[in-house]
């Protein structure tokens, strides 16, 4: 693509400098019409990931240089810079926003449109033939050709706006548009041509002027999507209006002053270079490895915290000295991760920080949002009747929520009680289960007008591992002696950082010693994950005096991406784990939050080939064989929700007392109703 431009670049070099000639200002206005070859462009970081490209528009200006080379018959040589924007996808969405700008503002349902547009500048070079039929109107002719597009400057732009109701505004900005995505793209567009054919007619004004007007239309030969794909080509057709002038050759006079003293000339200087990637790229290629590792964390957060006996203050396992300022549950997981805990680990965690997670929700995300607290006893020994216990459990967290989280107090609501009517019963025959049925009453529960505050923690992200080859650059130069040498690396990427910069030095040493200097390892390092190095060249420049001599060796980069799951534990497959953790008490039926988990998370994740091991929980209290079947209902409920697969298995561990242990310990009530589950295993062949 490059060599076609340049190619190009060369014959409008060439025009110029032809006699005769005629030359001009062309100001050109384009629609333009791109079209998508694929689905998917994965290379622009946006919600959008349909590529559904309508319509575009361009503006340029360029200097114009045209021969006569028959009477008919002439050539045009164009070079100028054009400017234009392209529309790649528009979606229609149903979401949330505010009704009105100030503290009052209510939250109410809305229709937004997401907007995808790229911006491209470009320089542009044409080659065109014209002609004009001897027996036409005067002034009417003919043209075609090809031109070629570097592009410069490339930035994607997202935007959201409201539609309806136009009273409407984002909670973030109060406006009713806000950006989204605004980044520079230009490492996946790259060089393009297109082939022009068009009518027009010249209006001649004067002797030393014409106008011309001319319709083009503009076919793709190149896409100008990069990174590995070709996803995207643009068409269009537009309208060039120039204002050109004539000039009368003049005779080229000889030279001959320095005919009988010519300039003498200095001994020549000679170099050459060889840049050599080492295995495993294959010879004349440099093979980046990118080991591209992501990961989805659902957190189920239980709405209750427990108390001892006797006491309304909050025990010291939910944690409380955090910065309400800095906080955020994610990361609490990102801390998990780091010390590899297990998921039952870091699903603990995280529901230790409940009181926390449910403040910044109600402060940050859900202002309109209000919250009952409903504090109950276990109605035996000491807390027998004792409502006042109950209430003032309910107050301690109330106290926390406005007191660390800044939470106005009339927007929470106080109820009290003997027991939950939600809790585990208290009139099993064995003494064990009835003591769990008193710990899980002795318990705070929280619930909210808005259910979103209550949503489980979901943390998703994406790690890249970049791996580089060895390389060894050497030099060889002839006839030297006395010179000195300069080596340094290009790249085609300006965000690329470089080890090594420049070396300058005597090339005497290392000449007698029959070798230049080496390079055994280059680290790049990537400023911008949409920027990838297409090639890499080594480069070195010898001086003496006067004389110079450069050479450069250029090899390109190819990436090799392995994408897999960070906690996979078969090195041949992604493995994926969900626990759905609520579920009625003593029934397999799982709440409503429950599906919305697996319609979100779950179902995107399987294809054909994904094998799905669903296995149901209980916890210890009641009678054994019953648990056991309760584990194979909750398991077939969530298996009815869950579509597609290659195979799937259906197992019930009951209180897990046998083949396996529970996800959680039984010894605490909060992690007795975490063993009221359903695992989720997917497992997805990679080879």
């Amino acid at each position: 693509m490059l060599a076609t431009i340049a190619a190009l670049v060369v014959i409008c070099v060439h025009c110029m400098v032809a006699q005769p000639w005629r030359g001009g200002a062309e100001l050109t206005g384009s629609m333009l019409m791109p079209r998508s070859t694929l689905s998917e462009l994965p290379s622009f970081p946006t919600c959008c990931q349909t590529l559904n490209p309508t319509s575009g528009w361009a503006l340029g200006l360029r200097g114009v240089l045209v021969r006569d080379v028959a009477p008919a018959l002439s050539l045009e040589a164009q070079l100028g810079i054009s400017y234009g924007q392209l529309r790649l996808a528009r979606t229609e969405s149903i979401g949330f926003a505010l009704d009105g700008t100030d503290n009052q503002a209510t939250v109410i349902t809305t229709l937004t449109e997401t907007s995808l547009a790229l911006a491209l500048g470009s320089v542009e070079t044409r080659l065109l033939a014209a002609w004009a039929p001897l027996s036409s109107a005067p002034g009417l002719h003919f043209a075609g050709g090809v031109g070629g597009y570097l592009p410069l400057y490339a930035r994607l732009r997202q935007a959201e706006q409201l539609l309806s109701p136009t009273t409407a505004v984002f909670s973030d900005t109060r406006t009713r548009e806000r950006l989204t995505v605004d980044t520079t793209v230009a490492s996946v567009v790259s060089s393009w041509l297109s082939a022009q054919l068009g009518v027009g007619v010249y209006l001649p004004m004067s002797d030393n002027i014409d106008l011309r007007a001319r319709l083009m239309v503009e076919l793709p030969l190149s896409s100008l999507a990069g990174d590995g794909t070709r996803v995207l080509s643009l068409g269009g057709v537009r309208l060039d209006l120039l204002a050109m002038w004539k000039s009368i050759p003049k005779p080229v006079q000889m030279d001959t002053q320095h005919i009988d003293n010519p300039i003498p000339v200095s001994r020549p200087l000679a170099v050459t270079t060889n840049l050599i990637a080492m295995a495993p790229s294959p010879a004349g290629t440099i093979v980046v490895q990118i080991d591209e590792q992501f990961d989805v964390d659902i957190h189920a957060l239980l709405p209750f915290v427990f108390f001892d006996v006797g006491s309304a203050q909050i025990p010291e396992r939910y944690a409380g000295n955090v910065d309400p300022s800095t906080f955020h549950e994610r990361a609490v997981v990102y801390q998990k991760r780091a010390e590899q805990a297990s998921v039952a680990d870091r699903t603990l965690a995280v529901y230790y920080h409940i009181l926390d997670i449910v403040g910044r929700r109600l402060r940050d995300e859900y202002p309109s949002a209000r919250l009952t607290v409903a504090g109950y006893v276990d109605d035996q020994g000491v807390e027998t009747g004792n409502v006042r216990l109950a209430k003032r459990r309910a107050e301690t967290v109330v106290q926390y929520l406005t007191s660390r989280w800044q939470i106005a107090s009339e927007r929470i609501s106080i109820v009290s009680g003997i027991r939950s009517p939600t809790a585990a019963v208290t009139s099993m025959p064995d003494v064990q289960d009835r003591r769990d049925g008193y710990e899980e009453n002795r318990r705070v529960e929280l619930s909210s007008t808005i259910a979103a505050v209550l949503d489980p923690v979901v943390v998703a992200d994406t790690t890249r591992v970049m791996t580089l080859p060895p390389m060894s650059s050497s030099v060889i130069a002839t006839d030297v002696r006395g010179a000195t040498l300069k080596t340094w690396w290009n790249t085609d990427q300006d965000s690329v950082r470089q080890v090594l910069q420049a070396d300058v030095g005597d090339v005497d040493d290392w000449l007698e010693a029959g070798e230049g200097p080496h390079l055994q390892r280059i680290d790049v390092r990537f400023s911008d994950p949409l920027q990838r190095v297409r090639r890499v060249q080594y480069n070195a420049l010898v001086r003496r005096q006067a004389d110079s001599a450069f050479a450069s060796s250029v090899l390109p980069v190819r990436y090799d991406v392995q994408a897999r799951r960070r906690y996979s534990g078969d090195a041949d497959s992604t493995e994926s784990r969900f626990m759905l953790t609520q579920f009625e008490y003593g029934t397999g039926r799982m709440l409503a939050v429950q599906s919305s988990i697996i319609d979100r998370y779950i179902n995107p994740e399987i294809t054909p080939r994904t094998s799905i091991t669903i296995t149901g929980f209980t916890d210890r209290k009641g009678d054994a064989t019953r648990n056991a079947e309760l584990s194979i209902l909750r398991a077939r409920e969530a298996s009815a929700t869950i579509v597609g697969g290659a195979k799937r298995a259906i197992l019930g561990e009951g209180e897990a007392g046998s083949s396996a242990r529970p996800p959680f310990v039984n010894q605490l009530p909060e992690t007795r109703l975490y063993n009221r589950t359903v695992e989720i295993l997917l497992r997805t062949p990679i080879r």
